[in-house]
This record gives C-alpha cells, sequence and structure tokens, in this order.
C-alpha cells in the first residue's frame, strides 16, 4: 500500500525560508561581484587563508597589540578561497623584518616568481606586487633563504589584492553557503515552521549584505563558515522550541512558532558575525583552549585550579596574591559535543549564540506568563535582543554568561507557573532540580539565584504564604549546598584564608569615584536612559499579572538592583555577579508592557511609545555595532 504523498500546498511552508535563503544567497553571489579589494588579515581568525605561517604574534615591544601579524617560513602562502575568472590582480602588502639583517625575498603567485626584493631591517613597509591576470584561485607564496636560526622571512601584517573582477566562491565555501541559506532554514522550518525558518535566512541575508558590501572577501568567508554551526544550532533550537511549547503550551499561545522567529534570526546574526575572520577578542581563545584541555583530561572540569594558576586564566590578584577563583564547568560540558563536530573555537561560539537564542525564546515566555499578548511578547524579545547584556556578551566572549543568563530565566519561567502549586514533594523536587540547574550553570549564578530567591521568599511570607515560602527557601538551600559541594568545597578554605579578610579592598583607581556614580555609569552603558524610564509604567501595567507572577518579576529587577550596588561595595566578593544578565528579561518585559500602556493613552502615547522604541533599539543597535567593530583591528587601512 502507497501512503499519501505530500501535496504542493502542505510543501510551501517548508519551503519558504529555504526560497528566501536561495534568493538571498543570489543576491549576495551577486554583491560580491562588486569591484572591491580581497582583504586577508594575518593574525587570529586567518585559518582559511594562511598556510605554512607561525604562530601570529602582537606587534611591538611588549606585545601590546598595535597590531596582530605572522612571521613566514620558507614556502608560506596566502590562499584566498574565491576562483578569478576575469581582471588583473595586484596585491598590496604590509610587512617588516623585526631583525638587524635584511633577506631577500621572492614572491610566487600561482608558481610563478611574480617578485623579488631584498626586505630591509626593522619597520613597518608596503609594497604593492603585481600578479598579473591570474584565473582560478589567487595564491602567494613567499620563497627566501635566510641565515636566521629561526627559518624566518617576513613579517606579514595583511595582503590586499586589488583588480579581481568577476570571482565564484570555492567549492568549500559554496558548500557552507548552501548549508546556512538552505538546509538551515529547511531544519528549522521542518522542526518549528516557517516564521522561524524565513526568520533565520533573512537575518542571514541581512547580515550577510552588511558584511560583504564592508568586506568582499571576510563576508563572503564568514557566511561560509557560519552553515554548519548554525545548521547544527537551528536543529537544536528547532527541538528545544517544540519542548516548551509541548511541556509550556501556554508560553506560545497566540503567537506560536513566531515565538522563535526573533531567537532564529539573532541567532543567524550572530553566528555570521563572530565567524568573520578579523574579528577577534582573547577570552575566544581561553574558552577554546580550556574546552580542549577538558577534552584531553576531564578531570579538569571537576577541579580547575591547577590549570588556572599554570596559565593566569579566570584569577584575581588579591592583597598581592593570584587566586584562582572557582568556575563552573557546565558551558564546556555543553560545547564539548558540539567541537566534536566544528572543532573548539566554533563550538564555544555556537554553545554561546545558542544559549543567546535560547534566553530570547524564554523572553517570549516570561511576558505571556505575566499575561502580555502575543504581540508584546514578541516586542520584548527585540528589546532583549537590542540590549548590551546580551550583544556584549557575545562580541566580548563571555560566553559562559549566557549560558547562566537562560538557565536563570528557565528557573524564574518555571517559579512563575509552579510556585502557587509548591504544596506536593513532587513540585519541591523539581523546583530543587531547577535552582540546581541555575546555580550550576555559571559562577556568578550562585549570587544571582540565591539573592532572587530570598527576596520574593521574604516577599511571599510577609504576604502571608509563609508554607509556600519555606518550601522555596528550603528547595534553593538543598540546590545551593549541592553546588557549593560539587562545584567550591575546595574552594571554601581559600575564601576563609585569601578573600574574606580583603572584603574591604576596592578596585584602588575607580574607589575615589564612589559606589553611586560608578553604580549610574553601569546603568547607563547597559540600559541608557529609555529603559529605567519606561519600569515605572511598565510595572503599572503589569498590575494586572498574577500576584506571585508580578512579585516575582519585582523581586527579580530589586535582586538585580541590590547586586548592582554589592558589586561596587563589595567588589572582591561580588564582582563576579552577573546583575546585568539578571535584568535583561525583566526590563525587557517591563519595557514593552510600558510600550504597550503607551499605545493606548491615544495619539500623545501612541507617538511617545514610537520615540521610545525607536530611541531605545536605536541606541542599543549603536552599542551592539560599536562593541563589535572595535574588535576588528587592520593598521594602515
Amino acid at each position: 500500500m502507497v501512503g499519501p504523498r505530500m501535496s504542493l500546498p502542505s510543501l510551501r511552508p517548508l519551503l519558504a525560508g529555504p526560497a528566501l535563503g536561495a534568493l538571498a544567497l543570489a543576491a549576495i553571489l551577486a554583491l560580491v561581484q562588486r569591484p572591491a579589494p580581497l582583504f586577508v588579515n594575518l593574525g587570529a581568525g586567518d585559518e582559511a587563508f594562511a598556510r605554512g605561517f607561525r604562530a601570529w604574534e602582537r606587534d611591538g615591544l611588549r606585545a601590546s597589540g598595535e597590531t596582530m601579524f605572522r612571521w613566514t617560513l620558507d614556502g608560506a602562502r596566502v590562499d584566498l578561497p574565491l576562483r578569478v575568472t576575469t581582471g588583473s590582480l595586484a596585491a598590496r602588502v604590509r610587512l617588516a623584518r623585526f631583525t638587524d639583517r635584511p633577506a631577500e625575498i621572492a614572491v610566487l603567485s600561482s608558481g610563478r616568481e611574480v617578485d623579488r626584493w631584498t626586505q630591509p631591517p626593522r619597520g613597518w613597509r608596503e609594497r604593492t606586487v603585481e600578479l598579473g591576470e591570474v584565473r582560478g584561485t589567487p595564491s602567494l607564496q613567499f620563497r627566501f633563504s635566510t641565515p636566521d636560526l629561526e627559518g624566518l622571512g617576513v613579517a606579514v601584517d595583511w595582503v590586499e589584492v586589488r583588480g579581481a573582477g568577476r570571482v565564484a566562491p570555492s567549492p568549500r565555501l559554496l558548500a557552507g553557503l548552501l548549508v546556512l541559506f538552505l538546509a538551515a532554514p529547511f531544519a528549522l522550518a521542518v522542526l518549528a515552521g516557517p516564521a522561524p525558518s524565513i526568520a533565520l535566512a533573512a537575518g542571514a541575508a541581512i547580515v550577510g549584505a552588511v558584511l560583504v558590501a564592508w568586506d568582499r572577501l571576510g563576508g563572503i568567508t564568514a557566511l561560509a563558515a557560519a552553515g554548519p554551526p548554525a545548521a547544527g544550532a537551528a536543529v537544536l533550537l528547532g527541538l528545544a522550541f517544540r519542548l516548551v511549547a509541548g511541556r509550556w503550551p501556554d508560553t506560545v499561545s497566540g503567537s506560536g512558532a513566531r515565538a522563535l522567529a526573533a531567537p532564529a534570526a539573532a541567532l543567524a546574526v550572530a553566528l555570521v558575525a563572530l565567524s568573520h575572520p578579523a574579528y577577534y577578542y582573547p577570552d575566544v581563545d581561553t574558552h577554546a583552549r580550556f574546552l580542549a584541555a577538558a577534552r584531553a583530561d576531564p578531570y579538569l572540569l571537576f577541579d580547575p585550579s591547577e590549570y588556572q594558576q599554570r596559565t593566569g586564566a579566570w584569577t584575581r590578584e588579591i592583597a598581592g596574591r593570584k587566586v584562582a577563583f572557582p568556575y563552573s564547568p557546565m558551558f564546556y560540558l555543553a560545547a564539548w559535543p558540539l567541537a566534536v563536530v566544528f572543532g573548539e573555537v566554533a563550538a564555544v561560539k555556537t554553545a554561546a549564540v545558542l544559549a543567546m537564542a535560547l534566553t530570547l525564546l524564554l523572553v517570549h515566555a516570561l511576558a505571556r506568563r505575566l499575561d502580555q499578548r502575543p504581540g508584546l511578547s514578541i516586542l520584548a524579545q527585540v528589546m532583549a535582543v537590542s540590549l548590551p547584556a546580551l550583544s556584549t556578551r557575545l562580541a566580548l566572549a563571555l560566553f559562559p554568561a549566557l549560558l547562566g543568563q537562560a538557565l536563570e530565566l528557565l528557573l524564574i519561567v518555571h517559579l512563575i507557573r509552579r510556585y502557587p502549586h509548591l504544596e506536593g514533594a513532587r513540585d519541591a523536587a523539581a523546583a530543587c532540580a531547577f535552582l540546581f540547574a541555575a546555580q550550576a550553570a555559571y559562577t556568578g549564578s550562585v549570587l544571582n539565584v540565591s539573592a532572587v530567591v530570598m527576596i520574593f521568599a521574604g516577599g511571599e511570607a510577609a504576604a502571608g504564604d509563609r508554607r509556600k515560602a519555606w518550601r522555596l527557601l528550603g528547595a534553593w538551600s538543598v540546590a545551593a549546598a549541592a553546588v557549593v559541594l560539587v562545584q567550591y568545597a575546595r574552594f571554601l578554605p581559600i575564601l576563609w584564608r585569601d578573600v574574606l579578610p580583603h572584603l574591604g579592598e576596592g578596585a584602588a583607581g575607580d574607589a575615589s569615584a564612589g559606589v553611586a556614580p560608578r553604580v549610574l555609569g553601569r546603568v547607563a552603558f547597559f540600559y541608557d536612559l529609555v529603559y529605567p524610564l519606561l519600569l515605572v509604567p511598565g510595572l503599572l501595567a503589569l498590575r494586572g499579572a498574577a500576584p506571585p507572577a508580578r512579585r516575582l518579576l519585582e523581586a527579580t529587577l530589586l535582586a538585580g538592583a541590590a547586586l548592582l550596588v554589592l558589586r561596587y561595595a563589595v567588589p572582591v566578593l561580588f564582582r563576579d555577579a552577573k546583575e546585568v544578565e539578571l535584568l535583561a528579561a525583566p526590563v525587557a518585559v517591563t519595557a514593552a508592557a510600558a510600550l504597550g500602556w503607551l499605545a493606548e493613552r491615544g495619539v500623545a502615547g501612541r507617538l511617545a511609545a514610537v520615540a521610545a522604541a525607536g530611541s531605545a533599539l536605536a541606541w542599543g543597535a549603536h552599542r551592539a555595532v560599536a562593541v563589535y567593530l572595535d574588535r576588528f583591528l587592520a593598521v594602515g587601512r
């Protein structure tokens, strides 16, 4: 017996996202034909181009970071993963020789010598090499003979190839592009529906067009590199959506698959941006190296202190001593399976972006639990993704903090739903499990969760609901004790001996400014002026929400504010509290509620809502772009 065939109308929703992706890919390939240089910045992230060079270094006598470069070894070459079909090429190279002896350098293009010169010692110089009508994949190879024991030729900062006309991506690049624009949207369409599939394709198209217009070669390389991780993340995000929609259907009611649209678009934009070959932040390597070390020696996940002391990672100087603070292994456990497929660097980036997308999905769940309309719930997601509390954590590689943020928000959403039923042993055990997961996710999460639970339970007890408040405190105590015993027991003697005697010590350079100015400065950096101003009307708009839900939101806001003050009042203990991550979702939901409340207040209210939303989103986008572009470095261009 032959089963029914899938009809064309039923295929259309599944193909909408891939169809948009195909159109976007065609537009990207057309855009890459524009006449513009093909730029390769030697240093971190150049693995797609550099072959046979020594490990990248920092410029300057003290490696202070004026630029990044690589020393050529004999035969080192720069390959461009594009096939050139028209144009006469010329390469402009910034190079130096940081020794007291000159060296004779020859440059070969496709096996043919095109230039030879004597490179003088010392500083940076630029040289233009005519390559001619190269067809196929351009390649510059450096050959030399040198008396240096290390066999070093010249230090190359960057290579800029001009004159390329029509180009086509190499097979490897094309495969990555097809995965990003076709496979990832299709996977999300199958698992979640057309809305997130279209959003993912649109996000990849927009960020891809911007990057390719800005950097012809780097943009197309970023899109291709993001393809496989984006497809894997899309599958995991789709499965997470199905789980949330199945277990908590009320959190997506009214929106359906549209609740996943903003997270899917943000996932594509973030992965492509982080995959640009010229993007670099040192902590990306810190996370990748620790993940690689943990895969080789899993005991490091249980006790990384020796690794921290040896490498200096996650240590702090207190009273002249380097103290290794405890560090949660949960992010690296989550990234481990991804590293098997994509490698450590791509794995930590993908895990962080996926955590960010899950946070955005849970922002919608939080808004719906607070009885916000589906439209306002989606607006809350848009407000959240524009906050520097998310964008800077990605750009500055605070990847584990994003996992902590997601699990803290998951705990809050769970408590809003189940706290009114916290009577039996089953609900108490579930609360304990969620509390354990949230506190184990990140080192600062212990402080965040503890502050929220204590303030909320205290408020509930004061309101007369002592029984459930004590149950919640009991579940928190059990979970906190388990986290401390598993992750932080070895740190307790160090805490007593090396940390507690110096509680009153702060950062000497900042102490003269006082606590209040620094608190206000941090609020302004992460939330500007608009978001704090929207808190009051937002809380007024949320008065109709269920009392436990509203009080838990207020407790979270109050906990974040208290931790923000303690961060500067007692920095030795609270500097690692991630209060801005804790505040991000409640602030976004409250701001969206305020905008909805204003929009219902006539023409003037609607104009005020549009102005406030536009100002907040424009400020957030500007802040995100500024922080991201600050991670790029190309001297002399």
